[in-house]
């Protein structure tokens, strides 16, 4: 290669440079150099096809016109537009740019530059990684990017869980909230007492126990369905029964507004189910054949429609098991369980008071090691709270005789030091259910009792009624 070749290439390799990440909204921007760190960070083979999002975006329920893109089924917007639409709430922050840096301050009011709430393109664009870094007051954060035409967009889900305020959404809608009303995902019945319950999955307001959106319905099922958000809250799993035969697993897509069914005439019951990240399902499967080998925990891809079974079923002493609660501990590759034999979990409670363990494994089912185990109690539901640092656990005693009640406890576990303390006394206070127990921060947890649901500040131990029986709520939306 000839010297003028040789230097065409430089030229037009460093006008490629200048182009891709010296533009933000309307300011332009000139560096003097990439060092070796970023150029070793750019690799085309992360482009990806950018599609105009089609959603209508709404701030604390009034619509704002703000342009996004979606690659890969998910939202991704522009740091100052999200900036301007939030500019006046309690989640305000500013943005500034220097050298390819990005600053993010948090509860300062956002200095308008122009450009914002720009028109995009109303066609596929090509999209590629975007290399610039990005500090909110003072620490580097890690948001998901790609530059579209000059522009560095961002993941919504990625801002929003930097800056604490909320994202759901509901047929072709996006709701951002700021305000102190906390929403949440929620199962809600028809008739709580009905046979057959017609149930829906919906945003419910805690502070009232109010529906604010139905975002799909379950129709009419034999119990109670079960589902749980994905870590991303993009996709909802759950189980249902079919024909009242088989209890089948679905996938709903929040963002698309698409139910797919999963499996079919499996001949057994899909529950217990939870994710293992954004596109593995967990759970327990249960056959309904004859000679068949007891509860199975699985994994479920959504994207290749694979399903394996992590655990032997006769693992213990080659007998049979059952399981309670199945969690993954979020990004650790860690699942927990609670488990024990199926010949206690069969024999009537009169004649043995069953029991299990809480067991914590690899993801693939591997390494499996007891944590914790009461002589006096069985463990049920079990909850992981957002920071992975505490397990809510519904620990139950079954009745010594017909004038005992069946009653539940709330026990708090520690993940780091192994330690575990009593939270709430079923058998002093209120009559605890089974199952129904979630967090609502790292700090706060939500149960369903007799007379309605209760919050606990397991810190303060001050505790608050959030809803009566009435609401019709069946359970809170596990947020992983």
């Amino acid at each position: 290669m000839n010297k003028q070749k040789i230097l065409s290439s430089v030229i037009s390799l460093s006008l490629f440079f200048t182009s891709a990440f010296a533009i933000e909204s309307q300011n332009v921007y000139s560096y003097n150099r990439l060092d070796n760190s970023q150029l070793e960070t750019i690799n085309l083979n992360e482009s990806k096809n950018a599609t105009p999002s089609n959603y209508k975006f709404y701030v604390n329920n009034v619509q704002v016109d703000i342009a996004a893109y979606q690659i890969d089924g998910n939202n991704y917007v522009k740091l100052r537009d999200i900036a301007y639409i939030l500019n006046g709430t309690e989640k305000q922050f500013n943005v500034t740019w220097n050298n390819n840096i990005i600053y993010l301050n948090a509860n300062t009011s956002y200095n308008v530059v122009g450009g914002e709430l720009d028109k995009i393109s109303n066609t596929v664009q090509f999209a590629t990684k975007s290399i610039s870094s990005i500090y909110k007051d003072g620490d580097i954060v890690n948001y998901d990017g790609y530059l579209i035409n000059g522009n560095n967009f961002y993941k919504l889900r990625d801002i929003a869980q930097s800056f604490n305020f909320e994202v759901s959404w509901d047929t072709g809608k996006v709701f951002i909230n700021t305000t102190n009303q906390q929403m949440i995902y929620g199962i809600v019945a028809e008739n709580m007492e009905a046979i057959n319950q017609k149930c829906s999955f919906a945003l419910i307001d805690t502070k009232t126990g109010n529906v604010t959106d139905t975002v799909f319905d379950f129709g009419e099922d034999g119990s109670y369905p079960e589902a749980v958000l994905s870590p991303s809250d993009r996709y909802v799993a759950f189980n249902k029964w079919i024909e009242k035969q088989d209890r089948e697993l679905f996938v709903y897509d929040l963002e698309n507004n698409i139910s797919k069914q999963l499996t079919f005439e499996s001949n057994g019951e899909f529950n217990r189910i939870s994710w293992l990240n954004d596109y593995t399902i967990i759970g327990v499967f249960c056959s309904h054949e004859k000679n068949s080998n007891g509860w199975h925990m699985f994994s479920f891809d959504i994207k290749t429609n694979e399903m394996k079974f992590l655990t032997n079923a006769n693992s213990i002493d080659n007998q049979f098991v059952y399981f309670n609660g199945v969690k993954s501990i979020t990004g650790q590759n860690k699942i927990l369980f609670a488990r024990g034999l199926e010949t206690d979990y069969l024999t009537s409670w009169r004649d043995k008071k069953y029991k299990n363990a809480l067991y914590i494994c690899d993801s693939d089912g591997s390494n499996i090691k007891e944590l914790l185990t009461f002589d006096d109690r069985t463990i049920g539901a079990i909850s992981i709270s957002p920071n992975n640092e505490n397990i809510l656990i519904e620990a139950f005693k079954y009745p010594e005789n017909n004038n005992e009640l069946e009653c539940s406890d709330l026990y708090l576990y520690n993940l780091k030091t192994g330690e575990y303390s009593l939270l709430e006394d079923g058998t002093k206070n209120t009559e605890i259910e089974h199952w129904n127990l979630n967090w609502l921060d790292d700090t706060t947890i939500i149960y369903r009792h007799q007379s309605g649901w209760s919050s606990l500040d397991i810190n303060t131990m001050k505790k608050n009624t959030l809803f009566s029986k009435n609401a019709n709520i069946v359970s809170i939306i596990p947020k992983i």
